[in-house]
């Protein structure tokens, strides 16, 4: 019921939109920092990587927001824990290696 009029107001229209990914406009979330990892550390794909490098590396400031987000990923399984604050890609992760034939082609 409208506390205007009394009267009650039916609904006749409902629109949804769904955007796939976020607006041009908006700044990177968390999404666009996990890619930002796992794209620098695909760069080096079997070390390890302390968090405070990473952070440094990706001029992220927020720290120890970083290193929560770091443990929720690691626990989503796209990175192993290797020692305090040192991460390594999960295997399931890295990037696909070229098969022995591939090498040699021309």
């Amino acid at each position: 019921m409208s506390k205007i009029t009394g009267q009650l107001q039916n609904i006749t229209i409902l629109a949804v939109e769904i955007h796939t990914q976020p607006p041009s406009s908006a700044a990177p979330g968390r999404s666009g920092q996990r890619n930002q990892v796992l794209q620098h550390m695909r760069t080096a794909p079997h070390r390890s990587w302390h968090a405070r490098e990473l952070a440094t590396a990706l001029n992220f400031t927020h720290y120890d927001s970083f290193c929560v987000q770091l443990s929720r990923w690691t626990r989503e399984g796209l990175f192993e824990k290797i020692s305090n604050a040192t991460y390594k890609i999960a295997p399931d992760c890295l990037p696909p290696q070229p098969s022995p034939t591939d090498r040699h082609r021309p």
